[in-house]
């Protein structure tokens, strides 16, 4: 196991609002609405011992998830449908994907190099450097769900009809084509 960084986050809670004392939340928009409104609140624990709170916006009240990626020095959010991609070295530096979309879950691939989003009707997969490493829009269905991710498959279902059955849908991890 790699020793710990001093920025590396090696817990945290969400709180039931934003704090009255201690420093300043950091807060994480997606630019509309403003970025002031108290969203999904949670506080990182670093392995220095010193802390942060992040004021995650969202927009609807459906979806909220957080996750620690280590491999990649970041941390990963769900608020309420809206996506952050945070460094954990440097929280002003996070990514976001379109406002347009709604996001529902996240997934690491076998080895923790790759993320991927499920956002109803697309698939995207983020690098350990935060990049968009690409996107699958042909699903052919909506409402994506990740099942698994193993040997270089990643694993959906999506439903044919919006609230119809379900069919499995399989990826390849290393470009998003349909296998």
């Amino acid at each position: 196991m790699p020793q710990s960084r001093k920025a590396e986050i090696v817990r945290w809670e969400v709180l039931p609002g934003l704090p009255g004392e201690g420093a300043t939340p950091k807060h994480f928009h997606m630019g509309h609405p403003t970025p002031w409104a108290e969203g999904l609140v949670v506080r990182f624990f670093r392995a220095d011992g010193s802390e942060w709170v992040g004021n995650f916006q969202g927009r609807q009240d459906w979806s909220s998830k957080v996750m620690l990626w280590p491999k990649a020095d970041s941390v990963v959010v769900i608020a309420m449908d809206d996506f952050y991609l945070v460094d954990a070295d440097n929280p002003d530096n996070y990514v976001t994907v379109d406002q347009q979309l709604l996001v529902d879950d996240v997934l690491l691939d076998d080895d923790h190099n790759t993320l991927f989003v499920a956002a109803s009707e697309v698939v995207l997969a983020f690098g350990r450097d935060r990049q968009l490493l690409w996107r699958q829009i042909a699903l052919g269905g909506y409402d994506a769900q990740f099942q698994t991710c193993s040997s270089g498959v990643l694993t959906l279902d999506v439903e044919e009809e919006l609230g119809g059955e379900r069919k499995p849908v399989r990826l390849s991890v290393t470009d998003g084509r349909l296998l």
